[in-house]
């Protein structure tokens, strides 16, 4: 018999300490516990000792209720176990953090240099490309495109990459230059494919077919590579 009552109790306490949930539930199993043994033993003295009990338990009722008081001004939602929205958004942008970084330790880039020529203008002026490319496994592409002559315009590049093909964009972050990549691996040391942009000087548009080297084997460019596929104005065929 003494055995069932014990697992019993055992049982009862267990279920009440799965109900606490939250702060204020906490609170009130305190309330509860206090009020149980306080109040067991007051029944068993008498006299001061009875008095101090008594008092005892008021002064810790009343804490308790100063608490949950103050809780329930400053920050309420404490109560019922939650986080202030701000919290939420810092765990959210900390586990995003950690995500990216993450992604970056698993899905390293994978950088290249290619090196191209253009011949452009009458009189024909040169222009040297440096093409730095960033791949990373997700296929996202981003780098930067530099042309040298009497002075150097760099590029911010941005793509994807599928297979054997990139697909690029390059802008000046400054001005309203820019245009499209749009490259092949021809071989495992060349990169073939066409560039779109607008003549600066008469505006329009251009498509030019041509190669990029490794920028360690940049003596092997071919300046036959480079074709003009066509242009047109910006307001032909209109």
């Amino acid at each position: 018999m003494a055995t069932s009552k014990s697992r019993k109790g055992r049982a009862s306490w267990s279920e009440i300490i799965r109900t606490v949930q939250t702060p204020l539930g906490f609170f009130a199993l305190v309330v509860l516990v206090v009020e149980a043994i306080v109040g067991g033993i007051a029944a068993l003295s008498s006299g001061t000792d009875r008095t101090y009990l008594l008092l005892g338990m008021l002064v810790v009722m009343i804490t308790l209720i100063f608490i949950v008081a103050i809780l329930a001004f400053i920050r309420p939602e404490s109560l019922h176990g939650q986080r202030p929205a701000n919290v939420a958004l810092i765990q959210t942008q900390a586990q995003r953090t950690v995500a990216a970084v993450s992604s970056a330790a698993t899905n390293p880039a994978t950088s290249s240099e290619w090196y191209s020529e253009w011949r452009l203008g009458k009189p024909e002026k040169l222009y040297m490309e440096f093409l730095t490319l960033h791949l990373e496994q997700n296929g996202v592409v981003s780098g930067q495109r530099c042309i040298e002559s009497d002075s150097v315009t760099s590029y911010v590049v941005t793509g994807f990459s599928r297979g054997a093909f990139l697909w690029l964009e390059y802008h000046d972050p400054q001005r309203s230059g820019g245009g499209t990549l749009l490259l092949k691996e021809f071989t495992s040391g060349r990169l073939r494919g066409f560039v779109t942009s607008v003549d600066c000087d008469n505006g329009r548009l251009r498509c030019y077919l041509n190669a990029w080297v490794p920028i360690s084997g940049r003596q092997q460019f071919d300046r036959n590579w480079q074709k003009l596929i066509g242009e047109v104005s910006e307001t032909e065929g209109l």
